[in-house]
């Protein structure tokens, strides 16, 4: 792993961290920092993953979902219209880059994919990128509501230009694009087991937590579309829907690769 960029990274996503946790006024160039720290959080990536093949291993899956995470948090707030939401995002992010040489096994495991298995993994992957942001997003906008009742001074970190309404009609565009990704991805698991992975659909806890998740997002979904569910109902639902998902595959992941090694 190349340190610098390891190095670099982090602090590109610390300075708007810490700006924007002590009020300090220089917002405007957070995005600027979160676009490089972006590129070179793309490049160690690169580095990880496709160092003489591809490995998608616990720790580089994590250091690819933040990635889409932190890349979501730059498309949705370009006009910096969600103050505070840069703490919620790059936060986690922080954590994964920080533990990521601890948790990176010193032996690649390369794998060699065909390419209706690669078209699986990488929406799988955007899948999960996109309800982690979620998730984020949607811990934002509960906050968000309690700080509307809140007195200024305790409302200062969070904030945002836009209605609520606005912000939660947002938060389900981005729950119904990940819900069809997760849909496409359990359901050609489910069906086409044989052709993606040379192997039958196995029954495991993997499989079970990922339907439950989807089970989940489908509930929440339907009820915003039939009853008009909405906040703090819609979010704690979405929220255990992406337990679930955590469980199906980073958890399964965790105990293989790092605990059981």
């Amino acid at each position: 792993m190349h340190e610098s960029l390891y190095i670099v990274t982090l602090i590109l996503y610390l300075i708007p961290c810490l700006t924007s946790l002590s009020n300090i006024k220089v917002k405007k160039n957070h995005n600027v920092f979160v676009s490089i720290g972006l590129i070179t959080h793309a490049l160690l990536i690169f580095n990880n993953i496709f160092n003489q093949g591809v490995d998608l291993n616990f720790a580089n899956s994590t250091l690819l979902i933040s990635w889409i995470i932190v890349l979501m948090f730059l498309l949705l707030n370009n006009k910096l219209k969600y103050q505070g939401l840069e703490i919620f995002t790059l936060i986690p992010a922080l954590i994964i880059i920080l533990i990521f040489p601890v948790i990176q096994p010193e032996y690649q495991s390369i794998q060699h994919y065909s390419i209706s298995s690669s078209i699986h993994i990488i929406i799988a992957i955007l899948g999960y990128g996109l309800l982690a942001f979620g998730s984020i997003f949607s811990l934002f906008l509960l906050l968000f509501e309690k700080s509307l009742h809140a007195d200024a001074k305790n409302s200062s970190i969070i904030s945002s230009s836009e209605p609520l309404l606005n912000i939660e009609r947002k938060l389900f565009q981005i729950y119904w694009i990940g819900f069809a990704l997760l849909s496409f991805t359990l359901f050609s698991s489910l069906f086409f087991s044989n052709h993606l992975f040379n192997q039958p659909l196995q029954w495991n806890h993997k499989t079970i937590f990922t339907i439950l998740a989807w089970l989940s997002y489908a509930l929440v979904l339907f009820g915003r579309v039939r009853f008009g569910w909405r906040g703090k109902k819609s979010i704690v639902i979405s929220l255990l829907a992406f337990a679930f998902l955590i469980l199906a595959y980073l958890g399964t992941k965790f105990v293989v690769e790092i605990v059981l090694i």
